[in-house]
């Protein structure tokens, strides 16, 4: 009984959500009833508190101009913050022979950077900013290896699309996504890139159920139409990704 009223208590931070059902499913098969209550309701709570109020804060700024107070800001307001040379590409091509991608289970090239040396890629990538930005976000450092994976999209494999989803529904927790683009990409390139809703959403979106991929399979896919329906064109943002010389 105990459980069940953890349960209840937990899924009114997303009533009537299946994907939201399905994800506290999960952390319930996972963890103590009182536990994963605690953790389904910090993980909505956070992930969908006011968005910010502050005008100013861009969406989009040079790393050297950031810093950790600042992008947590621009995360609240926008949702997602584009911070532009982060990382030398030098820095990226010397860990690129490295990555040994192999179909996952879905058949998507993947390769899962925890199999890497960890001091080689905590030392390229995990730089000044990163490591002051994530505990003001309240999450840790330390937990980079269990979610971090190099993917390819390559435009002639239909498969390796990605859909529009949540990642709050993949990983299960309260996390961050960081995006780091290894080739040209968006807008005026050979790639189609990212494309991202570039706001703080107030709530869950309704996701679609289907065959068609892994996210329709586990029910994490939001459909096109419903982003089209629930989403203003201008909050849809697909920049580029490529190195500007001259």
């Amino acid at each position: 009984m105990a459980a069940e009223r953890d349960y209840r208590a937990a899924m009114e931070a997303c009533p009537g959500h299946p994907a939201a059902e399905n994800l506290a499913h999960l952390l319930f098969s996972q963890l103590r009833g009182k536990e994963a209550a605690a953790v389904l309701l910090g993980h909505f709570r956070d992930a969908f508190g006011p968005a910010g109020s502050d005008e100013d804060t861009p969406r989009e700024l040079a790393a050297a101009e950031a810093d950790a107070e600042r992008v947590a800001r621009g995360l609240l307001r926008h949702g997602t913050v584009l911070l532009r040379g982060c990382y030398p590409v030098a820095a990226l091509a010397a860990l690129a022979p490295h990555f040994h991608l192999k179909p996952d289970q879905w058949g998507k090239p993947v390769f899962r950077l925890a199999d890497m040396d960890r001091q080689a890629i905590e030392t390229a990538l995990l730089s000044p900013l990163l490591r002051t930005l994530v505990p003001v976000l309240g999450l840790e450092l330390e937990s980079w290896p269990f979610g971090s994976w190099v993917r390819a999209a390559i435009p002639k494999m239909a498969g390796t699309r990605v859909p529009f989803h949540q990642d709050m529904f993949v990983c299960a927790r309260k996390c961050m996504n960081v995006w780091i683009a290894l080739d040209p990409c968006g807008p005026g390139t050979k790639a189609p890139g990212l494309e991202m809703v570039a706001r703080h959403l107030p709530a869950l979106l309704p996701t679609a159920q289907g065959d068609g991929n892994e996210y329709a399979i586990q029910h994490m896919e939001i459909s096109e139409e419903t982003v089209a329906r629930e989403i203003p064109p201008e909050a849809l943002w697909r920049p580029r990704f490529a190195v500007e010389y001259g």
